[in-house]
């Protein structure tokens, strides 16, 4: 019964930390290539395509975009939804952690 919960909770946990880092980078690549660097055209194959981890670790200042573009709305909610899938995809990540080592625990104990 455990053994069962745990694979469905270890599915679900991969499953959440593929989608929330495919979201994140898809929505730091149009930051970046809306309102930072402007100047290279990138189509809409390469927002979906190409996803390289080291978008997870780029930084943006948010705070500067949205002083210098104060009333955009659609940079806002986007800045919004990263900062959520970045809470989610750590605090997955974090949990995920513990229950494996919960499981090794138990496993140690012949518990599980």
């Amino acid at each position: 019964m455990i053994t069962n919960c745990f694979v469905i909770f270890l599915f679900i946990s991969v499953i959440t930390i593929l989608i929330s880092t495919s979201i994140i980078t898809f929505y730091k690549k149009s930051i970046y290539y809306q309102y930072i660097d402007k100047s290279k055209e990138i189509t809409s194959f390469d927002y979906i395509q190409n996803f390289d981890g080291n978008w997870l670790f780029v930084f943006i200042d948010y705070a500067k975009l949205i002083k210098e573009y104060p009333t955009d709305t659609e940079l806002i909610s986007k800045v919004i939804m990263i900062k959520t899938l970045n809470r989610l995809y750590k605090l997955t990540f974090v949990i995920l952690l513990c229950s494996l080592v919960v499981v090794i625990i138990l496993k140690n104990f012949d518990l599980f």
